[in-house]
């Protein structure tokens, strides 16, 4: 379910993780597997987390901060978008019970790699598939 290939497919697998039916360990490999996907998922899965942040916690009895906080940690090492990084740190300000104090420059941290590395080897990479992947037509 998590590669579904769809945007609703994607918003109702996201929105299984507010069902109690679905255990907990359950949740962070959900969030993890549609949100590391990239693209429109990954952002899919950002407005889920910052629409639902209360609904999620309310999941957990205790130390949220190690199950929940590290999962949107994880999820933040794939930020490529200046614009959702902005909004996820506006997020953030008012998690820093669940997220820490530092993890505002771990977004910035991670953002900065992320578009370096998309900027010179990530291009470099696609040009040698190019030439070596012959084109489907």
């Amino acid at each position: 379910m998590a590669q579904a290939p769809s945007r609703k497919f994607i918003k109702d697998t996201l929105n299984m993780t507010l069902d109690p039916k679905v255990r907990l360990q359950d949740v962070k490999t959900i969030l993890l597997q549609v949100g590391s996907r990239g693209g429109f998922a990954s952002d899919i899965t950002w407005d889920f987390l910052l629409s639902n942040t209360q609904a999620l916690l309310s999941r957990y009895d205790s130390v949220p901060t190690y199950s929940l906080g590290n999962t949107i940690s994880e999820l933040a090492t794939g930020i490529v978008s200046e614009k959702l990084a902005g909004q996820i740190k506006a997020w953030a300000t008012n998690q820093t019970e669940l997220l820490g104090a530092n993890f505002t420059t771990t977004v910035d941290e991670n953002l900065k790699s992320n578009r370096k590395w998309l900027g010179l080897p990530a291009t470099q990479m696609c040009e040698w598939l190019n030439s070596k992947v012959p084109a489907l037509h």
